[in-house]
């Protein structure tokens, strides 16, 4: 896997594709040996949430074009039927909503 930092983005790329991250000015992006560091300019409760933000939007940039992300569902109870159909999954939920879900990539 690869990261760079490009102007005011982040390009990360891995085995499963590429994704680009906008960088917030208030969240400094630095990349060393040790991996993707998101520091913050003061401690004022705004330049927290951008570094908190910045850094969850990296981190599932990573996660994403490394591993992939899954779903899992688990369905307890009487009352709901579900079905697999390819990558679409069929939901029954009570008598009267039926949901459907596909895992294709839009």
């Amino acid at each position: 896997m690869t990261v760079q930092v490009e102007g005011e983005q982040l390009r990360a790329k891995g085995p499963l594709g590429e994704l680009m991250v906008a960088m917030d000015p208030a969240a400094p992006v630095s990349i060393d040996a040790a991996g993707v560091l998101v520091s913050r300019n003061s401690d004022g409760r705004h330049e927290r949430a951008r570094q908190g933000l910045v850094r969850r939007m990296v981190s599932n940039a990573l996660t994403g074009v490394s591993t992939g992300f899954t779903r899992k569902l688990e369905i307890t109870g009487v009352g709901y039927r579900a079905e697999a159909k390819g990558q679409d999954v069929n939901l029954t939920l009570g008598s009267r909503t039926r949901s459907s879900t596909s895992s294709r990539r839009a």
